[in-house]
Protein backbone atom coordinates (compact mmCIF):
# COMPACT_ATOMS: atom_id res chain seq x y z
CA UNK A 1 0.00 0.00 0.00
CA UNK A 2 1.54 3.29 -1.10
CA UNK A 3 1.66 6.29 1.17
CA UNK A 4 -0.92 8.89 0.15
CA UNK A 5 -0.70 12.23 1.92
CA UNK A 6 -3.77 14.10 2.91
CA UNK A 7 -4.75 16.72 0.36
CA UNK A 8 -5.87 20.09 1.70
CA UNK A 9 -9.54 20.61 0.98
CA UNK A 10 -11.60 23.73 1.10
CA UNK A 11 -13.25 24.23 4.45
CA UNK A 12 -16.86 23.19 4.63
CA UNK A 13 -19.21 25.52 6.39
CA UNK A 14 -21.50 23.85 8.89
CA UNK A 15 -24.29 25.66 10.67
CA UNK A 16 -22.93 24.53 14.04
CA UNK A 17 -19.24 25.22 13.36
CA UNK A 18 -19.30 28.39 11.20
CA UNK A 19 -15.88 28.28 9.53
CA UNK A 20 -14.15 25.98 12.00
CA UNK A 21 -12.63 22.73 10.81
CA UNK A 22 -14.86 19.75 11.12
CA UNK A 23 -13.74 17.07 13.55
CA UNK A 24 -11.59 14.48 11.81
CA UNK A 25 -11.04 16.70 8.76
CA UNK A 26 -7.27 16.56 9.29
CA UNK A 27 -7.39 12.84 8.58
CA UNK A 28 -4.13 11.98 10.36
CA UNK A 29 -2.04 13.98 7.93
CA UNK A 30 1.71 14.04 8.53
CA UNK A 31 2.73 17.65 9.14
CA UNK A 32 6.49 17.33 9.69
CA UNK A 33 8.74 19.07 7.17
CA UNK A 34 10.02 16.55 4.62
CA UNK A 35 7.03 14.23 5.04
CA UNK A 36 4.17 16.54 4.05
CA UNK A 37 4.00 15.73 0.34
CA UNK A 38 4.62 12.00 0.62
CA UNK A 39 7.34 12.02 -2.05
CA UNK A 40 9.76 9.24 -1.20
CA UNK A 41 13.01 11.04 -2.08
CA UNK A 42 12.04 13.99 0.11
CA UNK A 43 11.22 11.67 2.98
CA UNK A 44 14.58 9.92 2.60
CA UNK A 45 16.42 13.25 2.75
CA UNK A 46 14.38 14.27 5.80
CA UNK A 47 15.10 10.97 7.57
CA UNK A 48 18.81 11.33 6.81
CA UNK A 49 18.85 14.96 8.02
CA UNK A 50 16.91 14.36 11.23
CA UNK A 51 18.93 11.23 12.00
CA UNK A 52 22.23 13.00 11.39
CA UNK A 53 21.20 15.91 13.61
CA UNK A 54 20.28 13.48 16.40
CA UNK A 55 23.63 11.73 15.98
CA UNK A 56 25.36 15.10 16.41
CA UNK A 57 23.14 16.50 19.16
CA UNK A 58 22.80 13.62 21.65
CA UNK A 59 26.48 12.53 21.82
CA UNK A 60 27.62 16.13 22.26
CA UNK A 61 25.34 16.50 25.28
CA UNK A 62 26.49 13.19 26.76
CA UNK A 63 30.17 13.99 26.11
CA UNK A 64 29.89 17.36 27.81
CA UNK A 65 28.12 15.93 30.86
CA UNK A 66 30.72 13.18 31.28
CA UNK A 67 33.94 15.15 30.75
CA UNK A 68 33.34 18.70 32.00
CA UNK A 69 32.98 20.14 35.49
CA UNK A 70 29.99 22.36 36.23
CA UNK A 71 28.89 24.84 38.85
CA UNK A 72 25.18 25.42 39.51
CA UNK A 73 25.11 28.38 37.14
CA UNK A 74 26.91 26.36 34.48
CA UNK A 75 24.17 23.75 34.54
CA UNK A 76 21.55 26.39 33.72
CA UNK A 77 23.77 27.89 31.01
CA UNK A 78 24.44 24.46 29.53
CA UNK A 79 20.73 23.70 29.35
CA UNK A 80 20.18 27.08 27.68
CA UNK A 81 23.06 26.45 25.28
CA UNK A 82 21.74 23.06 24.20
CA UNK A 83 18.23 24.47 23.86
CA UNK A 84 19.56 26.99 21.33
CA UNK A 85 21.68 24.35 19.60
CA UNK A 86 18.59 22.14 19.33
CA UNK A 87 16.55 24.97 17.83
CA UNK A 88 19.45 25.66 15.45
CA UNK A 89 19.72 22.04 14.30
CA UNK A 90 16.02 21.24 14.11
CA UNK A 91 14.75 24.61 12.85
CA UNK A 92 13.43 23.14 9.56
CA UNK A 93 11.20 20.81 11.56
CA UNK A 94 10.20 23.55 13.99
CA UNK A 95 9.53 26.41 11.58
CA UNK A 96 8.72 24.81 8.21
CA UNK A 97 6.28 22.13 9.31
CA UNK A 98 2.51 22.54 9.03
CA UNK A 99 1.64 23.19 12.66
CA UNK A 100 -0.79 25.86 13.86
CA UNK A 101 1.83 27.99 15.66
CA UNK A 102 3.71 28.56 12.38
CA UNK A 103 0.81 30.68 11.10
CA UNK A 104 1.51 33.25 13.82
CA UNK A 105 5.27 33.56 13.19
CA UNK A 106 6.19 36.66 11.14
CA UNK A 107 8.49 35.24 8.46
CA UNK A 108 6.95 31.79 8.23
CA UNK A 109 3.22 32.48 7.85
CA UNK A 110 3.55 33.58 4.19
CA UNK A 111 4.93 30.16 3.24
CA UNK A 112 7.05 31.36 0.35
CA UNK A 113 10.71 30.58 -0.21
CA UNK A 114 12.13 34.06 0.32
CA UNK A 115 10.41 34.85 3.59
CA UNK A 116 11.08 31.38 5.02
CA UNK A 117 14.74 31.63 4.03
CA UNK A 118 15.04 35.04 5.70
CA UNK A 119 13.32 33.67 8.80
CA UNK A 120 15.64 30.66 8.98
CA UNK A 121 18.72 32.85 8.56
CA UNK A 122 17.54 35.08 11.41
CA UNK A 123 16.83 32.04 13.60
CA UNK A 124 20.27 30.58 12.81
CA UNK A 125 22.03 33.85 13.62
CA UNK A 126 20.12 34.35 16.86
CA UNK A 127 20.66 30.78 18.08
CA UNK A 128 24.37 30.87 17.19
CA UNK A 129 24.76 34.16 19.02
CA UNK A 130 22.91 32.94 22.12
CA UNK A 131 24.79 29.66 22.42
CA UNK A 132 28.11 31.53 22.15
CA UNK A 133 26.95 33.99 24.80
CA UNK A 134 26.18 31.00 27.03
CA UNK A 135 29.69 29.66 26.46
CA UNK A 136 31.31 33.04 27.14
CA UNK A 137 29.64 33.51 30.53
CA UNK A 138 30.45 30.02 31.84
CA UNK A 139 32.50 29.84 35.03
CA UNK A 140 36.28 29.58 35.08
CA UNK A 141 35.93 26.04 36.50
CA UNK A 142 34.02 25.00 33.39
CA UNK A 143 36.52 26.71 31.06
CA UNK A 144 39.47 25.05 32.82
CA UNK A 145 37.82 21.64 32.52
CA UNK A 146 37.32 22.24 28.79
CA UNK A 147 41.00 23.14 28.35
CA UNK A 148 42.07 20.12 30.42
CA UNK A 149 39.92 17.77 28.35
CA UNK A 150 41.22 19.25 25.08
CA UNK A 151 44.82 18.67 26.25
CA UNK A 152 43.89 15.09 27.15
CA UNK A 153 42.46 14.53 23.65
CA UNK A 154 45.59 15.96 22.02
CA UNK A 155 47.80 13.64 24.11
CA UNK A 156 45.68 10.64 23.14
CA UNK A 157 45.91 11.58 19.45
CA UNK A 158 49.69 11.88 19.71
CA UNK A 159 49.89 8.46 21.40
CA UNK A 160 47.78 6.94 18.62
CA UNK A 161 49.95 8.55 15.94
CA UNK A 162 53.13 7.33 17.64
CA UNK A 163 51.63 3.85 17.95
CA UNK A 164 50.69 3.65 14.29
CA UNK A 165 54.10 4.97 13.21
CA UNK A 166 55.92 2.40 15.36
CA UNK A 167 53.74 -0.38 13.91
CA UNK A 168 54.63 0.77 10.38
CA UNK A 169 58.33 0.74 11.25
CA UNK A 170 58.05 -2.73 12.81
CA UNK A 171 56.35 -4.14 9.72
CA UNK A 172 58.98 -2.57 7.46
CA UNK A 173 61.86 -3.91 9.58
CA UNK A 174 60.37 -7.42 9.80
CA UNK A 175 60.36 -7.80 6.02
CA UNK A 176 63.51 -9.47 4.64
CA UNK A 177 65.81 -7.01 2.91
CA UNK A 178 65.70 -7.11 -0.87
CA UNK A 179 69.12 -7.40 -2.46
CA UNK A 180 69.84 -5.16 -5.41
CA UNK A 181 71.83 -7.94 -7.08
CA UNK A 182 69.08 -10.50 -6.77
CA UNK A 183 67.54 -11.32 -10.09
CA UNK A 184 64.30 -13.09 -10.80
CA UNK A 185 64.57 -16.85 -11.34
CA UNK A 186 63.57 -16.62 -15.02
CA UNK A 187 66.52 -14.43 -15.97
CA UNK A 188 69.13 -16.66 -14.28
CA UNK A 189 69.04 -19.32 -17.00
Amino acid sequence: MAYKPYRVQKQKVNNGNMGKKLSGEDGGRVRLFGFRSGVSWKMMIAIFYYGLMLLIYVPSIVNEIIHYEFTAADVVLTISKYLFIGIFLFSPAIFLSDFKYVDSLPFFKKRNFGSCLCGLILVFMFCYFMWNVDIMVMSSQYKESVIKYEKYLIQEQEKNRAGTQSKKMETQSSKPPVSETAQPAETMQ
